[in-house]
């Protein structure tokens, strides 16, 4: 009888809760859309007469239409995924169809198919990532309390020594409903104009791509290596002391100099974005000096995958943080490098650990992914490099770079999503023959017994 259950549990072990597949593949399907858009927009800054006859491929609504389905498409949804797989992994659940996330889960890919198409049909705002109608913002808001909160009441209840890792991740749920709310309504109905939306939409895209994203890996981390004796007593404290960095950094921060907001305001501002960079330098710092007696868990700390996302964030942060510097920004000068470094970020490590975390739930080696990390590594490299360069020195250079950079990610993007395409529906045919195989089986006992 024993025998069977070991079988059992280690077969679970290498397959991922349905709902989780559901979440990661419609991610992935969302950044291939967003990047197939954000391409086309790179394409018509190089060659502008492209789609001149189709007005609602303008470079402006593609672009939009690429930070919509990137953002709320991929960052969200993958950030949703990851954190529910990593509670209902430690509480032993498998969250299939018919759970209540299902309906936010729906419903949020429901509107955003809405959303895009308005934009579409509509034009844009001009804003960065709030480009979506009132209706369908506050349509995403309500999906995605239906998604988070039964995670949130789970992390609530759950027993561990420490808890930091646990405060990561409930931040990670709740970031995007707690920014949200007061953001689309200060956008959309309280009658702000001019700058101060712009403002403010700058300070919302800040804290949902340089915030929620290194909360949510390191949060990830830190939960997955809570049980570690590393993690005690003064790096407790540094991992604690660099959440309130990052919190402190993203609700402060977002802001350039230059900005027409006041002196105060403006200085504090661009001061709070040095907080996420000495946050991320010191989980880094602790992060790296795990030493697990786990074998699993010491394989996934000698990867240069759990390398790469630690460090490849505190990085990203701390260019971010010298980005802020007067002397360097000028008047709004290094926006576009500002964008490199979020394409960076939002490409070369959170699509690295979306890719990682679900080899490592299925228990898999990442060598064979090699192929599709280089191409990973090279386009937000790229991206990043193509943004800087075209900020301080111009000429086009950069924007050519940057189609090149795009191509790169689309194609293993779309290369990923094709796999795990694969995988269901490999999946969905074995768990369909075996289910078959039970009824068979059964029934022959059922005959032998009567």
């Amino acid at each position: 009888m024993s025998e069977p259950k070991t079988t059992n549990s280690q077969s679970s072990g290498n397959t991922l809760p349905p709902l989780i597949v559901f979440l990661w593949i419609s991610a992935i399907g969302w950044l291939s859309l967003g990047l197939l858009a954000g391409f086309l927009s790179a394409l018509k800054m190089h060659a502008t007469g492209l789609f001149s006859n189709i007005s609602w491929l303008n470079y402006g609504t593609l672009s939009e239409v690429s930070d919509t389905a990137i953002l709320y498409g991929f960052v969200l949804q993958s950030v949703f995924a990851g954190t529910i797989w990593v509670i209902s992994k430690s509480n032993n659940e498998k969250p299939g169809f018919g759970h209540i996330s299902t309906v936010g889960v729906v419903l949020w890919n429901k509107l955003l198919t809405f959303g895009c198409a308005q934009i579409f049909v509509f034009g844009t705002s001009g804003l960065k990532f709030m480009s979506l109608t009132p209706q369908a913002l506050l349509g995403l808001l309500i999906a995605s309390l239906f998604i988070v909160l039964p995670w949130v009441s789970r992390l609530l209840s759950s027993d561990f020594k420490n808890k930091i890792g646990q405060s990561y991740l409930l931040l990670s749920l709740l970031i995007f409903p707690m920014v949200g709310f007061p953001a689309g309504h200060f956008v959309h109905n309280a009658g702000v104009t001019g700058v101060m939306q712009n403002a403010v939409a700058l300070w919302y895209g800040h804290l949902l791509t340089f915030t929620l994203i290194p909360i949510f890996l390191f949060g990830v981390f830190i939960y997955h290596f809570e049980h570690d004796d590393t993690i005690s007593g003064l790096s407790r404290s540094i991992l604690t002391g660099a959440l309130w960095c990052f919190m402190l950094g993203g609700f402060l921060g977002g802001l350039y100099h230059g900005f027409p907001l006041g002196g105060a305001v403006n200085s504090l501002s661009v001061a709070s974005n040095w907080f996420p960079s000495f946050g991320a330098f010191s989980v880094c710092l602790v992060l790296l000096k795990l030493k697990s007696s786990d074998e699993k868990s010491k394989s996934v700390i000698s990867s240069f995958a759990f390398k790469w996302i630690t460090m490849g964030s505190a990085l990203a942060l701390i260019i971010n943080a010298f980005t802020q510097l007067k002397g360097m920004s000028g008047n709004l000068g290094l926006q576009p490098f500002k964008l490199g470094l979020e394409q960076f970020l939002i490409f070369g490590v959170l699509l690295t650990s979306v890719l990682f975390l679900i080899k490592n739930a299925r228990t898999e080696s990442l060598r064979s992914m090699g192929p599709i990390l280089f191409l990973i590594y090279l386009g937000s490299f790229v991206c990043f490099a193509s943004l800087a360069i075209e900020s301080l020195i111009g000429g086009g250079m950069g924007v050519r770079m940057h189609v090149l950079a795009l191509a790169l990610v689309l194609a293993a993007s779309g290369l990923q999503l094709l796999l795990l395409f694969k995988n269901l529906v490999s999946a969905f045919l074995r768990s369909l023959k075996k289910c078959c195989g039970v009824s068979e089986s059964g029934e022959k006992t059922n005959l032998a017994n009567a």
